[in-house]
């Protein structure tokens, strides 16, 4: 069952997350599966089809595993798989740290399914995080730890609690539209400037704020409008680094923040 969870951002803004089903989990893990798998049997395939041609080196291949005997057309097969599994587990690997660092704690089928990967703390994803939650995933495999998710009051997995993360849900219709617009905005016509060091200040955090007051802007009062902007611009200016709005630019300030958020995750998924 999905519970919610309270974070804070620097600038006292209060995030509720809604920790992500197991159901939902299920179908990213068999998004993300489909396409480490899909390698795999390209690479059994083609090994299937090179181990009958090795027979002409089945002896400089046994010198080389210090097996004195002849080896045989099958030991070769099993051994050319066992590497194909190897480099599956590394390639496997790879590509959930990889996707999980680059994308804001989203893969390919986390972010198909609406879910993504954060902090327990609500602090950043950090590169170690993701690493450990990923090692475990060896471990998590095993049938006696598929029950851990269930008895978790988060729905962690083993790795999660080691690593201190857990994955939440996006409310995807909403954010999906804000993010179609912010993507088509010119990014030449834009007023504020964010390099490469003021992006990686910004904490998952933000980016969750960011999404939340911007989809609910419209219906928003005026006053609601102008406390948010007090206690987020400045703050989130002074943190970045960044030039600070005047008065009234401030929300054109948060709305370029996120588009070039959105840009910066377009240029590293594509």
């Amino acid at each position: 069952m999905a519970s919610s969870v309270l974070f804070e951002t620097p600038e006292n803004v209060q995030i509720a997350y809604r920790t992500a089903g197991l159901g939902t989990r299920f179908c990213a893990w068999v998004l993300d599966t489909f396409f480490v798998i899909l390698v795999a049997i390209l690479l059994f395939i083609a090994v299937s089809i090179l181990a009958p041609a090795a027979d002409v080196t089945l002896d400089n291949l046994g010198k080389n595993l210090g097996v004195r005997r002849p080896v045989s057309r099958e030991e070769v097969r099993l051994y050319f798989f066992a590497v194909a599994m190897l480099a599956f587990q590394l390639g496997s690997l790879v590509y959930f740290v990889a996707t999980e660092l680059l994308l804001r704690g989203q893969t390919i089928g986390k972010r198909a399914c609406g879910v993504r990967v954060v902090k327990a703390d609500g602090f950043a994803l950090d590169a170690g995080s993701v690493l450990i939650r990923n090692v475990f995933r060896l471990i998590d495999q095993i049938p006696v730890f598929w029950i851990v998710p269930l008895l978790s009051g988060r729905s962690q997995r083993f790795g999660d609690m080691v690593a201190g993360t857990l994955i939440v849900a996006e409310s995807q219709d909403q954010i999906g539209d804000l993010r179609a617009r912010l993507m088509g905005r010119d990014s030449q016509e834009s007023r504020f400037r964010f390099d490469a060091a003021m992006l990686n200040r910004t904490k998952p955090t933000d980016v969750e704020a960011l999404e939340r007051i911007l989809e609910r802007w419209p219906s928003l009062t005026d006053r609601q409008r102008t406390v948010l902007l007090d206690r987020m611009v400045e703050p989130l200016a002074k943190r970045l680094a960044a030039p600070s709005p005047d008065a009234a630019d401030r929300q054109e300030f948060l709305v370029e923040l996120l588009s070039a958020i959105y840009h910066r995750e377009s240029r590293r998924l594509g």
